[in-house]
Protein backbone atom coordinates (compact mmCIF):
# COMPACT_ATOMS: atom_id res chain seq x y z
CA UNK A 1 0.00 0.00 0.00
CA UNK A 2 1.88 3.76 -1.19
CA UNK A 3 1.39 6.96 0.66
CA UNK A 4 -0.42 9.54 -1.24
CA UNK A 5 -2.20 8.73 -4.45
CA UNK A 6 -2.29 9.63 -8.16
CA UNK A 7 0.62 9.81 -10.26
CA UNK A 8 3.59 10.29 -7.63
CA UNK A 9 2.08 6.81 -6.07
CA UNK A 10 1.88 4.82 -8.73
CA UNK A 11 5.42 5.85 -10.11
CA UNK A 12 6.63 4.88 -6.29
CA UNK A 13 4.87 1.48 -6.74
CA UNK A 14 6.36 0.64 -9.80
CA UNK A 15 9.81 1.55 -8.52
CA UNK A 16 9.11 -0.87 -5.46
CA UNK A 17 7.82 -3.51 -8.31
CA UNK A 18 11.41 -2.86 -10.15
CA UNK A 19 13.60 -3.32 -6.80
CA UNK A 20 12.09 -6.23 -5.45
CA UNK A 21 12.12 -8.20 -8.73
CA UNK A 22 15.67 -7.31 -8.87
CA UNK A 23 16.47 -7.89 -5.27
CA UNK A 24 14.21 -11.58 -5.62
CA UNK A 25 16.51 -13.36 -8.01
CA UNK A 26 19.30 -13.28 -5.15
CA UNK A 27 17.48 -16.15 -3.21
CA UNK A 28 18.01 -14.09 0.09
CA UNK A 29 15.06 -14.52 2.74
CA UNK A 30 12.07 -11.92 3.22
CA UNK A 31 13.40 -9.62 5.67
CA UNK A 32 17.15 -9.14 3.97
CA UNK A 33 15.31 -8.61 0.83
CA UNK A 34 13.07 -5.90 2.30
CA UNK A 35 15.92 -4.49 4.09
CA UNK A 36 17.73 -3.66 0.73
CA UNK A 37 14.65 -2.75 -0.65
CA UNK A 38 13.71 0.15 2.45
CA UNK A 39 17.96 1.14 1.60
CA UNK A 40 17.27 1.98 -1.86
CA UNK A 41 13.65 3.60 -0.96
CA UNK A 42 14.66 5.60 1.52
CA UNK A 43 17.99 6.48 -0.34
CA UNK A 44 15.57 7.86 -3.72
CA UNK A 45 12.15 9.08 -2.75
CA UNK A 46 11.30 12.01 -0.99
CA UNK A 47 11.16 11.78 2.80
CA UNK A 48 7.41 11.24 4.18
CA UNK A 49 6.69 8.81 1.29
CA UNK A 50 6.48 5.03 2.45
CA UNK A 51 5.09 1.33 1.34
CA UNK A 52 3.66 -0.83 3.37
CA UNK A 53 4.12 -4.08 2.43
CA UNK A 54 4.31 -8.23 3.27
CA UNK A 55 6.93 -9.94 0.92
CA UNK A 56 6.94 -14.27 0.90
CA UNK A 57 7.82 -16.94 -0.54
CA UNK A 58 5.70 -19.79 -1.03
CA UNK A 59 7.44 -23.15 -1.01
CA UNK A 60 5.07 -25.18 -1.93
CA UNK A 61 7.65 -28.74 -1.52
CA UNK A 62 8.25 -28.00 1.95
CA UNK A 63 4.32 -26.29 2.81
CA UNK A 64 5.82 -23.29 4.40
CA UNK A 65 5.65 -19.38 3.61
CA UNK A 66 8.16 -17.65 4.75
CA UNK A 67 7.54 -13.69 5.26
CA UNK A 68 8.43 -10.40 6.46
CA UNK A 69 5.97 -7.71 6.91
CA UNK A 70 6.85 -3.75 6.82
CA UNK A 71 4.35 -1.93 8.38
CA UNK A 72 1.85 -3.56 6.51
CA UNK A 73 -2.18 -4.70 7.50
CA UNK A 74 -1.69 -8.33 9.29
CA UNK A 75 -1.49 -11.27 7.32
CA UNK A 76 -4.32 -13.65 7.96
CA UNK A 77 -3.96 -17.12 7.93
CA UNK A 78 -6.91 -19.72 8.66
CA UNK A 79 -5.74 -22.93 9.23
CA UNK A 80 -8.66 -25.77 7.57
CA UNK A 81 -7.70 -28.16 10.07
CA UNK A 82 -9.04 -26.55 13.09
CA UNK A 83 -10.94 -23.51 11.83
CA UNK A 84 -8.14 -21.18 13.78
CA UNK A 85 -7.09 -17.78 12.20
CA UNK A 86 -3.73 -16.50 13.01
CA UNK A 87 -3.86 -12.88 12.67
CA UNK A 88 -0.07 -11.81 12.22
CA UNK A 89 0.77 -9.04 14.14
CA UNK A 90 2.26 -6.38 12.49
CA UNK A 91 6.12 -5.58 13.46
CA UNK A 92 8.03 -4.08 11.15
CA UNK A 93 8.36 -0.54 9.60
CA UNK A 94 7.10 0.34 6.17
CA UNK A 95 9.71 1.08 3.51
CA UNK A 96 10.67 4.99 3.01
CA UNK A 97 10.10 5.68 6.82
CA UNK A 98 13.50 4.88 8.23
CA UNK A 99 17.14 4.86 7.99
CA UNK A 100 18.48 1.32 6.89
CA UNK A 101 19.38 0.22 10.41
CA UNK A 102 16.88 0.98 11.95
CA UNK A 103 14.31 -0.67 9.76
CA UNK A 104 16.47 -3.31 9.68
CA UNK A 105 15.92 -4.07 13.37
CA UNK A 106 12.58 -4.37 13.18
CA UNK A 107 11.95 -6.54 10.61
CA UNK A 108 12.11 -10.07 11.09
CA UNK A 109 11.51 -13.44 9.15
CA UNK A 110 8.20 -15.51 10.19
CA UNK A 111 7.60 -18.90 8.82
CA UNK A 112 3.89 -20.32 8.70
CA UNK A 113 3.62 -24.17 7.77
CA UNK A 114 0.25 -25.10 5.95
CA UNK A 115 -1.72 -27.54 4.50
CA UNK A 116 -4.54 -28.44 1.99
CA UNK A 117 -7.43 -26.34 2.95
CA UNK A 118 -5.21 -23.49 4.28
CA UNK A 119 -6.08 -19.96 3.30
CA UNK A 120 -3.87 -16.83 3.03
CA UNK A 121 -5.54 -13.49 3.29
CA UNK A 122 -3.39 -10.58 1.97
CA UNK A 123 -5.42 -7.40 1.90
CA UNK A 124 -5.02 -2.92 1.94
CA UNK A 125 -6.66 -0.87 4.89
CA UNK A 126 -9.12 0.15 2.44
CA UNK A 127 -10.95 -2.95 3.28
CA UNK A 128 -11.29 -2.44 6.55
CA UNK A 129 -11.63 0.98 7.59
CA UNK A 130 -14.23 1.23 4.70
CA UNK A 131 -17.24 3.13 5.86
CA UNK A 132 -20.85 3.55 5.47
CA UNK A 133 -23.10 6.32 5.42
CA UNK A 134 -23.06 6.73 9.15
CA UNK A 135 -19.05 6.68 9.03
CA UNK A 136 -18.89 3.10 10.91
CA UNK A 137 -15.82 1.48 9.71
CA UNK A 138 -16.36 -2.28 7.90
CA UNK A 139 -13.96 -3.33 11.05
CA UNK A 140 -11.74 -6.32 11.16
CA UNK A 141 -14.53 -8.34 13.25
CA UNK A 142 -17.08 -8.58 9.88
CA UNK A 143 -13.78 -9.21 7.74
CA UNK A 144 -13.02 -12.23 10.09
CA UNK A 145 -16.44 -13.38 9.99
CA UNK A 146 -17.40 -13.26 5.87
CA UNK A 147 -13.99 -14.91 5.91
CA UNK A 148 -15.09 -17.71 8.00
CA UNK A 149 -18.27 -17.93 6.61
CA UNK A 150 -17.01 -18.20 3.14
CA UNK A 151 -13.54 -20.70 4.20
CA UNK A 152 -15.31 -23.77 2.19
CA UNK A 153 -15.19 -21.90 -1.08
CA UNK A 154 -12.44 -21.13 -4.00
CA UNK A 155 -10.27 -17.98 -3.72
CA UNK A 156 -12.50 -16.92 -6.31
CA UNK A 157 -15.48 -17.26 -4.69
CA UNK A 158 -14.20 -15.90 -1.41
CA UNK A 159 -12.54 -12.44 -2.72
CA UNK A 160 -15.42 -12.06 -4.51
CA UNK A 161 -18.28 -12.41 -1.64
CA UNK A 162 -15.73 -9.99 0.46
CA UNK A 163 -15.79 -7.58 -2.20
CA UNK A 164 -19.08 -7.92 -2.20
CA UNK A 165 -19.98 -7.53 1.56
CA UNK A 166 -17.83 -4.58 1.77
CA UNK A 167 -19.63 -2.40 -1.07
CA UNK A 168 -22.89 -3.78 0.30
CA UNK A 169 -21.37 -2.02 3.53
CA UNK A 170 -20.81 0.91 1.95
CA UNK A 171 -24.10 1.52 0.67
CA UNK A 172 -23.91 4.81 -1.35
CA UNK A 173 -21.16 6.40 0.82
CA UNK A 174 -18.21 7.64 -1.38
CA UNK A 175 -15.14 4.95 -1.06
CA UNK A 176 -12.47 6.94 0.25
CA UNK A 177 -9.50 4.34 -0.20
CA UNK A 178 -8.22 1.56 -2.24
CA UNK A 179 -9.56 -1.69 -1.51
CA UNK A 180 -7.29 -4.29 -2.72
CA UNK A 181 -7.32 -8.02 -1.38
CA UNK A 182 -5.50 -11.17 -2.50
CA UNK A 183 -6.84 -14.47 -1.60
CA UNK A 184 -5.00 -17.34 -1.53
CA UNK A 185 -6.06 -21.15 -0.88
CA UNK A 186 -4.17 -24.12 -0.91
CA UNK A 187 -4.86 -27.46 -2.83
Amino acid sequence: DVSGKGIKAAFYMTLIKGILKTQSQTNLSPSIILGKANKIFYELVEKGNFISIIYGIFDLKNKTFTYANAGHNPLIFRKHLNNNIIYDKNEGIALGLVDEETFNNNIKDKYIKFDQGDLFIFYTDGIIEAMNKNKEEYGEKRFIKIIDENSNNCSKEILNNIIRDVKTFIGKASQHDDITLLVIKIL
